[in-house]
């Protein structure tokens, strides 16, 4: 039952531990993941952030090559993404761009990309390096959609909602010591002058004793800051950056805020924003003290960034079908819909149970639901031996299961350890059931959610004789065949046992019988409040007993999924 809630997922992003953490629900928690496409070499967890599906994808390693194939290999498996997240860690200049007039940036705060640009792309000179700027050689600018999205961002009152939402979810994560998202101290927020070099790499600042003048900054002086959002460029490549003053030169060229290694990969690939933590200034005292605190504040920058997203998907819906029409016209609707689509087209009538009987209560004019184009091919289903071909053409007869093959579906599907013994009580039950995969499968589940019933089946052999009889009560007779008989028998038998389990459940699978299975939008169910009263009149007097709550609807689709 999981697939029904397949949505399209719409965001992705990376950075394993910190993001899965702010994950609101995981859709890998209800079932095996999702299919990727043949070839995909990815890793993903899915799950769900505000109002959107979002595919976590592991990295294998760093880098603007890493960063592309994953992102590649991604838009295969995923093609709906609206929108890539590249979350991590970066280094950072003092300010964001080259002069004190922008807000000065200390560690943990994070910086979200205005543009990318690849600083290590270019040519080398034998006296130095320089870099290509030609339109072709750049990397674009985001789409209008995202820079919407960021000049909103950009506006005091947003800005502080947005800081106001990190700090609630940096709190949360601070709750699990496994994720090391303590603010390291202020002490420890140390940038010196870009003329002061560390002498030894694979030694510390405190092995080293390293004493240099400090640049001083405001925002340490008094109480440890609280992580701020910044704007800016986002210099990307392949190389570490760990010089001050290569780092003050190309930040003096290039206005640039951060330097980070992935970003460059995936701007030209997916929809992107780079978000990344400040770890430290990009120069030679680089240290990793930092990156477990500054990977936890771009992680909370992805709940609190997508909550402020808004998707068009319940509004569209709310204004383009707000409105009840006749069954006449939704027919006239599709017909007019598709005569304007090119190809060829199959329609499948599936259970036309009456084409011989007019008068029956489930009887179904089809010829007035097929367009008139020979672009249109129809197959017909039925489960009743008395319905007459309605076409001039021999109809074609499924066969029922041979025996051995039902017992053996029976017991697969009931998880009998073995049918030692019980080939006698199993033979009954594929007969009564008329030897028809369906109400095979449907009682073999039932019976694998009943053990008293599992091990008593000539029990089980009763209890299906009383409901049959009560199946035959409800309805004429002249309208029950055998196929009909069994199904019915074994569907009510299970609806039954779900709704003594789970009522929930059965109010679920009455408002997925007037959907299609396919992209179900989860807001249907499960409103979320900043979206507001997103579904028509009808639709809510559909739902007029409340919307679900997640844990209660992840409940249901389990209970369904085991029947």
């Amino acid at each position: 039952m999981r697939q029904v809630l397949k949505y399209p997922f719409d965001v992705w992003g990376y950075l394993a531990d910190a993001v899965a953490a702010v994950f609101e629900h995981h859709w890998d928690d209800d079932g095996p993941p999702y299919d990727k496409a043949p070839g995909d070499p990815n890793a993903y967890s899915t799950g769900v952030v505000g109002r959107h599906n979002v595919v976590l994808a592991h990295m294998p390693g760093m880098g603007t090559v890493n960063a592309a194939a994953v992102a590649s290999s991604c838009r295969t498996s995923f093609p709906n993404i609206k929108l890539a997240l590249v979350v991590g860690i970066c280094g950072v200049a003092r300010f964001g761009g080259d002069n004190d007039r922008q807000p000065e940036i200390v560690l943990g705060d994070v910086v979200i990309s205005d543009a990318v640009i690849q600083y290590d792309l270019g040519r080398q000179q034998p006296d130095r390096f320089v870099r290509k700027f030609t339109l072709l050689d750049s990397l674009g600018r985001p789409n209008m959609e995202i820079r919407a999205l960021l000049a909103k961002l950009k506006v005091l009152r947003d800005r502080r909602a947005l800081k106001a939402k990190m700090v609630n979810y940096l709190d949360k994560l601070r709750a699990d010591p496994d994720l090391h998202a303590e603010y390291p101290g202020i002490q420890h927020d140390r940038l010196f002058e870009a003329s002061y070099s560390h002498t030894r790499d694979q030694a510390s600042c405190n092995e080293l004793g390293c004493d240099g003048d400090l640049v001083p900054r405001t925002r340490l002086a008094g109480d440890p800051p609280q992580p701020e959002v910044h704007f800016g460029l986002i210099a990307s490549g392949n190389t570490v950056m760990k010089s001050g003053a290569h780092r003050d030169a190309i930040v003096a060229d290039e206005h640039v805020a951060a330097f980070e290694m992935e970003g460059a990969g995936v701007w030209d690939i997916l929809p992107c924003l780079v978000m990344k933590g400040a770890c430290d200034y990009a120069d030679s005292h680089k240290n990793k003290k930092w990156q477990h605190y500054a990977a936890a504040t771009a992680a909370t920058c992805i709940p609190a960034f997508l909550h402020s997203c808004t998707t068009g998907l319940p509004l569209r819906y709310q204004i383009t079908h707000s409105q009840a029409v006749s069954p006449e016209e939704a027919v006239q609707s599709v017909h007019s819909w598709l005569l304007g689509k090119p190809g060829t087209w199959l329609f499948i009538f599936d259970g036309a149970d009456e084409l011989d009987n007019a008068d029956g209560p489930n009887f179904v004019d089809i010829p007035e639901y097929i367009p008139g184009s020979p672009r249109v091919h129809v197959l017909v289903t039925s489960s009743s031996s008395t319905t007459q071909d309605p076409s001039t053409f021999d109809g074609v007869h499924v066969r029922e299961l041979e025996e051995p093959q039902a017992i053996e579906l029976f017991a697969k599907c009931a998880k009998l350890a073995s049918a030692e013994g019980l080939y006698d009580s199993l033979k009954v039950i594929v007969q009564k059931l008329g030897y028809l995969a369906l109400a095979i499968t449907i009682a073999g589940a039932y019976l694998s959610q009943t053990p008293t019933l599992a091990s008593n089946l000539p029990q089980f052999i009763l209890e299906y004789d009383r409901r049959r009889r009560d199946v035959l009560d409800k309805l004429p007779r002249k309208f029950v065949d055998q196929y009909t008989e069994s199904v019915m028998t074994i569907w009510e038998m299970s609806y039954a046992a779900v709704n003594r389990q789970s009522p929930e459940a059965c109010r679920l699978l009455t408002l997925l019988a007037f959907l299609d299975y396919e992209d179900i939008y989860l807001g249907l169910f499960v409103p979320n409040p900043a979206i507001g009263a997103i579904c028509s009149p009808s639709w809510s007097s559909v739902i007029q007993d409340g919307p679900f709550d997640l844990v209660t609807l992840r409940n249901s689709l389990a209970t369904l999924e085991r029947y």
